[in-house]
């Protein structure tokens, strides 16, 4: 996870987690989940770091997301991992 992004809300609003990770390949499930509210209401970018895994989960209809990104997309698609929903728990709950 090399790729760091930057995360806008342009209307409505989500919920972002965030997990640090670490450098095994299964990360463990006992890490803590940073979970970050940002909307349109309240504007703000928030930074993911490199080395952190995130998903974003809508909070109201038609809620509109920017991501920015220090790589371009060919490098982005060598950094991606995927997780089960549930996999650090109920952690998508309002």
């Amino acid at each position: 996870m090399k790729e760091s992004k930057a995360v806008f809300v342009i209307s409505g609003s989500i919920l972002l987690c965030i997990v640090r990770m670490t450098n095994s390949k299964i990360p463990s499930k006992k890490i803590k989940v940073k979970k970050i509210i940002l909307n349109s209401f309240l504007p703000q970018i928030y930074l993911v770091p490199p080395k952190y895994a995130n998903g974003i989960m809508s909070l109201e209809k038609n809620t509109k997301v920017f991501f920015f990104s220090d790589k371009t997309l060919q490098e982005s698609k060598k950094d991606d991992f995927r997780f089960d929903e549930d996999y650090w728990g109920n952690i998508w709950q309002k």
